[in-house]
């Protein structure tokens, strides 16, 4: 009897540890997809997390990429201009303007100069203590002159005088520094040292015309420019006045123009034939100024009515 009840109570405890297992296979069975599901939302949540931060670590590696690209002087093959040219030693002169930032360069007498008058040319908040090389289209040709000025420790110069003893025009004149940087203003300069010259068509005395030419390279006929006749009865002394042979001191008349540059010409209505007197010398006369002068002396025609 006592056999039938440990088998019984053996057999109860064996049943109870099975029911147990399966209940916990159970248990185990239903919690792995839920865990799966856990684990498969954390990796996606983890790699959107690495995309949003590597999404701005792309861009600014192509913002540092555009910032040295912005900040690295170009070669001069990637600067553009018509008037790139070669140095002397094969390399390539960046067409004009290099980017500005050099300082401000002027002339102290501005962009014209007349004959014997002197200038100078400064450069102001350059680089410090270091020399440039000048630029400039003189009369039409290209000049380059290096170490052609050199800025104190606070990048400022100024050169010596020039005196006005020809006439000469520059164009495009700067510094270039060697950072690569140039000045700005400054960049045209005249200089006029001759006075220009009159002439009388024939014509006369019934038409007064003729011409005027002045220089290349100095300032010209231009916007400055009056052409002035006068008419004189060289018998009797007196001028003509408007109305007669009758003013003591010249007199004189503005006479129409066309052209500019070099050459103009120009025209005036004589005095009528009525007021002249047959026997008498008469002395017409013009002069014409380019921006500096006029002709000097007038240019004059005598003749007998």
């Amino acid at each position: 009897m006592q056999s039938l009840n440990k088998m019984w109570q053996s057999h109860n405890n064996t049943s109870r540890a099975a029911r147990s297992l399966v209940l916990l296979l159970s248990l185990a069975a239903l919690m792995m997809p839920i865990t799966s599901i856990g684990n498969v939302r954390a990796q996606d949540q983890s790699q959107q997390r690495e995309g949003k931060l590597g999404k701005p670590q792309g861009q600014n590696t192509k913002k540092e990429a555009q910032s040295d690209k912005a900040t690295s002087f170009p070669d001069a093959q990637d600067v553009q201009g018509a008037d790139s040219q070669k140095d002397g030693d094969g390399g390539v002169i960046p067409s004009a303007p290099w980017p500005i930032g050099g300082g401000d360069a002027s002339f102290s007498n501005g962009v014209y100069n007349c004959a014997n008058t002197s200038y100078t040319y400064s450069v102001r908040n350059g680089p410090p203590n270091v020399c440039g090389e000048l630029r400039i289209v003189r009369n039409g040709v290209q000049e380059i002159t290096p170490n052609w000025i050199c800025t104190d420790a606070n990048g400022n110069a100024t050169t010596k005088s020039w005196t006005v003893t020809k006439d000469q025009t520059g164009t495009n004149i700067h510094i270039r520094w060697p950072d690569g940087t140039r000045t700005s203003g400054g960049e045209l300069k005249i200089d006029d040292y001759s006075k220009p010259l009159a002439f009388i068509d024939g014509g006369y005395p019934g038409s007064f015309s003729g011409y005027a030419t002045d220089a290349p390279w100095g300032s010209g006929f231009s916007s400055w420019t009056t052409v002035r006749v006068s008419f004189l009865n060289d018998t009797t002394g007196l001028y003509w006045n408007g109305s007669g042979y009758g003013a003591f001191n010249q007199v004189k008349f503005v006479a129409s123009m066309s052209g500019g540059g070099t050459s103009i010409t120009w025209s005036k209505s004589p005095p009528p034939p009525s007021h002249h007197v047959p026997g008498n010398s008469y002395k017409w006369c013009v002069e014409a100024n380019d921006r500096c002068s006029y002709s000097t002396p007038m240019k004059c025609v005598t003749f007998t009515y």
